[in-house]
């Protein structure tokens, strides 16, 4: 007859394995490659627009791909924003990269190293409301030797009237 105390002992082990395991993986952070330059974005205003720049630098040794891709299974780089409160984002683009080809094999890539900027241009809808500028940059980072699951980098960006 087996021992009912060991086989309590084995499934105790085993859940608490379980719940460590489950811990852990909600402990670990997501390494990004990018870094979104708060303190550098630069903003111009008319009395019709808002011309907004936002820097990223793309870390040392890594790259990311261009937000054009051709037919290769590389995923490109994408920015989304959230619609602000009282604005109307009228477009945006990547107005200042570092981009370089690279020939991996038959494929041929276009890839984006240390700096990226997109300049969106919006357009105030509200009187006297502050713009709150919510998004995100997706991405996938390479180095060398591989490259990494895609990444999703948040920022936010607060502006009084």
């Amino acid at each position: 007859m087996p021992n009912s105390k060991n086989s309590k002992n084995v499934w105790m082990n085993f859940y608490s394995l379980i719940v460590f395991c489950f811990v852990s993986l909600l402990s670990i952070q997501e390494k990004h490659f990018v870094d979104f330059k708060a303190d550098e974005v630069k903003v111009s205003k008319s009395q019709e627009y808002i011309t907004i720049t936002l820097p990223f630098e793309i870390l040392e040794n890594f790259h990311i791909q261009s937000e054009k891709t051709e037919e290769n299974n590389f995923i490109p780089t994408e920015i989304h924003f959230e619609d602000p409160e009282g604005y109307k984002i009228l477009g945006f683009e990547f107005s200042k990269a570092e981009r370089e080809n690279l020939i991996l094999g038959d494929l041929k890539c276009e890839v984006l190293s240390n700096i990226l900027e997109v300049t969106l241009k919006l357009k105030k809808t509200t009187v006297n409301k502050p713009l709150y500028l919510k998004g995100h940059l997706y991405y996938q980072a390479c180095d060398d030797r591989q490259c990494f699951y895609p990444r999703n980098l948040r920022f936010e960006l607060k502006m009084l009237k």
